[in-house]
């Protein structure tokens, strides 16, 4: 009977209740909120509205919309499309100010990143056609590059890396061998080819050619004083002929770093740019001939922090090198069928090393290509099936056949090429300076190499062969 008698009760007092809480808000001035009270809620799918009142600015809120401010009017027949900014400036002046704040800031972002890029491509301007007569595609047998027209002293030379020579299979030609390069303009032109000349401590090589007089007003200057008149960052461009594809592919770039002898950059090239003219776009002059890359080795904690860092000038995993040409100044005569042999010995030497050192220290089979390599394993295979035969076959016998193996591969790592090697080391070091002995001067630094590595490498064949005696 209590509950019966209460409930009613309870009713009309929430009734009365909800009265008078609409009669306090029309006296306080919310009677818009309370008079527009039955206006349902908007649905789920209500596209987002804008929120200000957090006091963080305006963001976007999705789901039902809340009904107006107590100091906002209601939404009516031709009112703007609630979230536009018009809708915003009745409803929410304070998010409609913020919203256009954001967007004049937008505008400026745009305006500036726009003006950049703008005077960035200015400073990549540069007319093809005025370069474009002095390019050289070069063939051979053994390969493709890149060469160019340039005065030196005056005189019309094509330029090129040294080590663009090998790509002429010349090393058993008769005469000079200069016919087994084929240096043709990008008009189709063959140039005919009559001397070369090397640069000490640098590869590069000047050639002579029969039609120097038809280039004399259109070959490519050189800028002469590199070092002080060229900035890092300077902007530069690339004609190559990438990856031998008959065409001449342009890349830009900029100035990197500057060294005595070297340019680097950081314009993207493939194989087929060697030779290339690094040009130097605000005057036009050529500042190097693009070389050789190198891999950056990221080997230590600080290195790989440096790396990642965005101020770091080193960008790329990849660094781009060309020789300077202004900083070339001892030239040598190379005699083309005498370079190619050399060149030939010295890349059979080095595959040699490389096939010895994959055999002792990976799985692969490509030492089974060697020749000499095969005999030796030959031979050792001989011996352990002979003791197998004969029975025997044990620890002290596998012990002779491996020691007899490293004995026999020290040998041939430190061959008769490996000991002129070190004789023409010798005699450069005794005369104080790269002066032509037994190989031309280009081939120094890669003999010195060659060397160094096969010492290192018959060191392991040693000690190999002193645990194995053990």
């Amino acid at each position: 009977m209590k509950t019966l008698f209460f409930t009613p009760f309870l009713i009309c007092l929430l009734t009365a209740g909800g009265y008078y809480a609409d009669a306090q808000l029309a006296k306080s001035g919310d009677s818009a909120l309370s008079k527009h009270a039955h206006i349902a809620q908007l649905s789920d799918d209500t596209p987002p509205w804008l929120d200000s009142n957090d006091g963080y600015g305006p963001h976007v809120t999705y789901g039902p919309r809340p009904g107006p401010s107590a100091n906002s009017t209601p939404s009516a027949e031709g009112d703007p499309k609630p979230g536009s900014m018009e809708w915003l400036k009745i409803h929410y002046p304070e998010a409609y100010a913020a919203a256009l704040q954001d967007e004049k800031e937008k505008e400026k972002k745009a305006e500036v990143e726009k003006t950049t890029a703008a005077a960035n491509e200015a400073r990549y301007q540069y007319d093809s056609s005025s370069f474009q007569p002095a390019l050289v595609l070069l063939e051979g047998d053994n390969g493709s590059g890149t060469a160019f027209i340039c005065k030196m002293r005056g005189i019309p030379f094509l330029v090129t890396n040294i080590h663009m020579l090998g790509c002429a299979d010349a090393a058993e030609s008769y005469g000079n061998g200069l016919d087994r390069i084929r240096a043709k303009t990008l008009d189709g032109q063959q140039l005919t080819l009559l001397s070369i000349y090397g640069a000490e401590d640098h590869d590069l090589c000047i050639v002579r050619f029969a039609e120097e007089a038809d280039y004399t007003d259109i070959a490519l200057e050189f800028e002469p004083n590199t070092g002080n008149t060229i900035q890092v960052g300077d902007p530069i461009v690339i004609p190559g002929n990438s990856k031998g594809g008959g065409t001449m592919i342009w890349t830009k770039g900029d100035v990197v770093g500057i060294g005595p002898t070297n340019i680097e950059h950081d314009a993207p090239v493939y194989e087929g740019n060697s030779g290339s003219p690094i040009i130097h776009i605000p005057s036009g002059k050529v500042i190097g001939v693009l070389s050789y890359a190198e891999q950056v080795p990221i080997e230590s904690y600080f290195d790989e922090a440096s790396f990642k860092n965005k101020g770091s000038a080193i960008k790329s995993k990849v660094r781009y090198y060309g020789y300077r040409l202004d900083s070339a100044t001892n030239w040598y005569a190379i005699d083309l069928p005498r370079f190619c042999k050399q060149n030939d010995e010295i890349n059979a030497f080095s595959l040699q090393r490389q096939n010895v050192a994959v055999f002792l220290y990976t799985d692969d089979n490509d030492w089974r290509e060697d020749q000499h390599l095969m005999e030796i394993i030959d031979d050792a295979n001989e011996q352990a099936r002979r003791k197998v035969v004969s029975g025997v076959i044990g620890r002290d016998s596998l012990r002779q056949i491996y020691a007899t193996l490293f004995r026999q591969l020290d040998g041939l790592i430190r061959n008769d090429t490996y000991h002129a090697y070190q004789r023409h080391l010798r005699a450069l070091k005794s005369t104080g300076g790269p002066k032509l002995t037994l190989y031309y001067p280009y081939f120094d630094e890669i003999i010195e190499r060659e060397v160094k590595i096969r010492d290192y490498l018959s060191k392991n064949i040693r000690e190999s062969e002193k645990r194995v005696r053990q």
